[in-house]
């Protein structure tokens, strides 16, 4: 078996050994789901799109309209990640699965100069303290 999409190897491999990072309420399922796919298909596209247009092209392949483009719609997605923050982690106070997809999406986008609000600044402090987050880093 094979598995090529990251939200589906990160699905599965938290089915095969860390199944508690996979609520098993329906509603914290759906929330998990929805923040996953927020930060791929929403969110990432604006995230590499900066990083794109501001480091990895060559100087003379860059566009000013898009790296401008992602700065906004980076900015638009982290305000409302901003918003939805209300405890230490994206589905309250347990660490989940949502939690890695969609960090990892926003560490992107701070690599590519994105500013983060001081819930999300916080958010994320707590996920990059973790041990899997500073040994997946130094690998």
């Amino acid at each position: 078996m094979k598995i090529f999409e990251s939200m589906a190897i990160n699905g599965y491999l938290a089915a095969k050994y860390k199944p508690e990072l996979l609520p098993s309420d329906l509603v914290q399922r759906a929330l998990l789901d929805q923040w996953s796919y927020w930060a791929v298909s929403t969110f990432q596209p604006e995230a590499y799109k900066v990083l794109r247009h501001a480091t990895y092209l060559p100087e003379d392949q860059r566009d000013p309209k898009e790296l401008e483009a992602g700065r906004a719609g980076s900015a638009r997605y982290l305000a409302q990640l901003e918003q939805s923050i209300e405890h230490h982690y994206l589905l309250g106070n347990t660490f989940t699965l949502a939690d890695i997809n969609c960090g990892s999406v926003v560490h992107l986008a701070v690599r590519g100069g994105a500013k983060l609000g001081p819930r999300t600044s916080d958010w994320m402090k707590r996920l990059t303290s973790r041990p899997g987050f500073k040994k997946g880093m130094a690998s």
